[in-house]
């Protein structure tokens, strides 16, 4: 099923079609960073989806206890908070491409029917037709679990909302830093890498050296940080405009939402060394 899904042109085109009158309702950098959850530290959409899926499974048990009305205002608490979920679910699709988007289509095709049904099954209950909008309510949060299996498949096949940098082990012990001598200076940044994993050096001259060293691949979306530069204290990822302190990796500007690995520097007789503490372990490097 993903396959086809994936490789869709038909959703591919579906794709540009909604996708600027979407990032035009959705403008505006401050508005955008709120939702993507650059202040909470987290994506915000995981959160909010867990607020109608909770009320629609609450209405189907109030439902099967025989309870009509209760089931009648969960469901409509659900639908309302339908919005801020599809809202923020939203702003992250926009930051998607090719695969990505295309699976994020069906996805969101699938939490628009669900809402429908459930809209569909409040309205039927409240003109007494009880039976009926206890069908249309099951219907309803059929497909949405249908909606939510697609979003786990976003989220933990495709890594989108993930850290990119989750499973990026850096060396924890002082390792020699290569720098990459071509790119423009003007930029305030290089790329560089030690064992293997790709890092942004901040300010890499011959003279001075380099002022500070963070992971390469920013932890929204995978942007490459050495292609892009630097702002005051800050490096500026070129995709999507988040930026992080270089001195911590902290986000200073969304969309991102998780701070960059920072990592300490020393000079080693005639060039640089990096390490970095990782208390996580699924960052450790297998041997």
């Amino acid at each position: 099923m993903f396959e086809s899904v994936e490789s869709s042109e038909l959703l591919e085109r579906v794709s540009g079609a909604i996708r600027r009158p979407i990032a035009g309702l959705l403008e505006g950098k401050r508005f955008r960073d709120a939702l993507s959850g650059s202040w909470l530290g987290h994506p915000v959409h995981p959160t909010l989806v867990a607020v109608p899926l909770g009320m629609w499974s609450a209405a189907l048990v109030a439902d099967i206890a025989g309870d009509p009305e209760t089931a009648r205002r969960l469901t409509a608490v659900g639908v309302a908070a339908v919005v801020p979920a599809s809202v923020t679910g939203l702003s992250d699709w926009l930051d998607t491409a090719g695969v990505e988007q295309r699976v994020g289509v069906v996805h969101m095709a699938a939490n628009v029917a669900a809402t429908g049904l459930m809209s569909a099954g409040w309205l039927a209950r409240r003109v007494g037709r009880r039976r009926a909008g206890s069908m249309l309510g099951a219907a309803g949060l059929v497909v949405a679990a249908g909606g939510g299996w697609l979003g786990g498949h976003l989220a933990y096949g495709l890594g989108v909302g993930v850290d990119t940098n989750a499973f990026d082990g850096g060396p924890t012990e002082w390792t020699d830093l290569t720098v990459e001598t071509s790119g423009e200076k003007s930029s305030g940044v290089r790329a560089g890498y030690a064992e293997g994993v790709g890092m942004v050096v901040i300010d890499a001259d011959e003279g001075g050296g380099p002022r500070a060293v963070l992971a390469n691949r920013c932890s929204h979306r995978g942007g490459p940080l050495a292609e892009g530069e630097v702002h005051g204290s800050c490096v500026r990822c070129p995709w999507h405009g988040s930026q992080f302190d270089i001195a911590t990796g902290a986000v200073t500007r969304g969309p991102a939402a998780v701070a960059q690995p920072a990592y300490q520097l020393r000079r080693r007789g005639a060039g640089w060394q990096v390490r970095r503490d990782e208390p996580r372990a699924l960052r450790t490097n297998s041997v």
